[in-house]
């Protein structure tokens, strides 16, 4: 299976700024997106705020998601999900975070 990367930036929280609720996202992990190409998350790409969480969802089969150990930031906890398994991943730090099927 290819590897399809997925990254999602996370902004620096202001210590000003009130108080937010977090927000969900999905993303799809699929055989082909809706541009025909083979083995990719859709959307390909977030921008969310610390606290926010992501659920991956295996629309096709065959698909997991799975950070990439030395693309998130060091002291952010990394994940592995199970083939045809969604999973819910809370970011909690500020930085880039890529993750592969």
């Amino acid at each position: 299976m290819k590897t399809a990367i997925f990254a999602a930036a996370i902004g620096l929280a202001s210590f000003a700024a009130p108080a937010v609720i977090a927000a969900d996202y999905e993303v799809q992990m699929l055989s082909r997106d809706s541009e025909g190409r083979l083995m990719q998350f859709e959307p390909a790409f977030l921008q969310i705020e610390p606290g926010d969480t992501v659920t991956f969802v295996p629309t096709d089969p065959s698909h997991n998601s799975e950070s990439i150990a030395d693309v998130i930031p060091d002291s952010a906890e990394g994940w592995k999900g199970r083939i045809n398994e969604e999973i819910t991943v809370t970011l909690t730090e500020p930085g880039l975070y890529a993750y592969k099927c």
